[in-house]
């Protein structure tokens, strides 16, 4: 089974952002009025608004 290459990059750019970014940041969070809408099972949500 073939994968796109983006798709391979994206996983790994989400195993390192994430992690630094909240190491950046240990209190960043989901924003407790945010509404997260648009999502799709493919692209994700349109926008998720945090917190800190």
């Amino acid at each position: 089974m073939k994968r796109c290459w983006a798709c391979s990059y994206a996983s790994m750019e989400m195993r390192i952002a994430f992690p630094a970014l909240l190491e950046r940041f240990p209190g960043l969070r989901v924003s407790p009025w945010a509404e997260v809408r648009a999502f799709q099972m493919v692209y994700g949500p349109a926008s998720l608004p945090v917190a800190w």
